[in-house]
């Protein structure tokens, strides 16, 4: 199938085409990106006829309309027929619509993946990110992983509790934020059940929903893990697919005495760090088969230079991921949503999770 997308928003498409490249759509799809819509109508490709073309543009002159083209719009209230596509949905939902209408309406063609709805009726998986060290990726780890779910499932939900947390992933029109929320599900449980996306918003260049942190960041000190335990109930109720919890260090404890409810944890080290001799329970944690250990760099390494020094050290604990050294960039939310090599370690650790099922299977 040959997919256009016309669009302004780079960041989207670049979102949308790396996930069919990496997927297993991409032996069935070929993406063609244009900006605008005169761009595209110049171009030697809206000259050519092909069957299995579809076109997908977030803005048509209505005066000139493209014959068949679907309308793309980030607002659920412009959803207005049956040609209009909401781009913060599963790309694997849009994917497998157009497949469907290029095929006139049939079933995908044989051997390519299929979204199941079944992920999003089953009970929300809960990944926890953390690591016993400051700075060891754990912020950029966890983002990574909402957006590739944001892109696989349904509703995926980011929160992120660190004493001192930036919000790189923060939704547009929350009303309140998670003091408020904690409160409602102490006082008012079903209030907040009903009236949840006061709270709870998405991020548009993601498609990741997110709580509001409050503006004052010492609040964060009340939270506990009750609450924690709580927030999981409230989102899996309201019918979230993956909650992942981006957890500070203090929050080790109550993970590894079990009062943070949790389906898999992946658990960040530095690599200079990674055996954990100093940490005796966080390394029996770390061995646990529900549990992933994933070793970033702290410097430019190669791949089969770490794996050179680590057959050398004789390391007991078996290291799920390496994550390589990434330079620091000017704009570090920009740094966090563009990466490809870690988005490339997170989707083969999604497609290997037990608990994640590999993603729903599409890829």
């Amino acid at each position: 199938m040959e997919l256009v997308l016309i669009s302004g928003n780079t960041r989207y498409m670049e979102r949308l085409e790396r996930y069919v490249r990496t997927s297993a759509w991409r032996d069935h799809i070929r993406i063609h990106r244009f900006t605008s819509v005169d761009q595209y109508r110049a171009s030697d490709l809206a000259l050519a006829e092909n069957s299995k073309r579809v076109i997908l543009a977030e803005t048509v002159d209505q005066s000139a309309p493209i014959e068949g083209a679907w309308r793309l719009t980030s607002d659920r209230r412009q959803e207005t027929d049956d040609r209009s596509v909401f781009m913060f949905q599963p790309a694997s939902q849009i994917i497998e619509m157009m497949l469907r209408h290029a095929s006139g309406q049939e079933a995908a063609p044989a051997g390519t993946p299929s979204f199941s709805a079944k992920g999003e009726r089953e009970s929300a998986k809960v990944v926890c990110v953390v690591s016993p060290f400051g700075g060891a990726g754990v912020t950029t780890i966890a983002c990574a992983l909402s957006r590739l779910m944001a892109l696989r499932r349904g509703k995926v939900l980011y929160v992120q509790l660190s004493l001192y947390p930036e919000p790189f992933i923060a939704p547009e029109d929350a009303q309140y934020d998670l003091s408020r929320l904690i409160y409602m599900l102490t006082a008012r449980p079903a209030e907040a059940e009903q009236n949840w996306r006061q709270y709870c918003g998405i991020h548009p260049p993601t498609g990741v929903y997110s709580i509001r942190l409050p503006a004052m960041r010492r609040d964060l000190r009340d939270v506990t893990a009750e609450h924690v335990a709580g927030l999981c109930e409230l989102f899996r109720r309201i019918g979230f697919a993956t909650i992942v919890f981006d957890l500070a260090a203090h929050w080790l404890d109550d993970l590894i005495e079990g009062r943070i409810p949790y389906d898999e944890c992946w658990l960040v080290c530095p690599w200079k760090k990674r055996r954990l001799a100093k940490f005796p329970q966080v390394r029996e944690f770390a061995g646990k088969r529900d549990v992933k250990l994933i070793v970033t760099s702290g410097r430019p390494f190669g791949y089969e230079d770490h794996m050179t020094e680590f057959r050398l050290a004789d390391e007991a604990l078996e290291i799920d991921a390496i994550v390589p050294w990434v330079p620091d960039s000017a704009d570090s939310e920009d740094s966090l949503v563009t990466d490809e090599r870690i988005d490339a370690i997170v989707s083969r650790l999604v497609r290997e999770s037990i608990a994640l099922k590999g993603g729903d299977a599409v890829g």
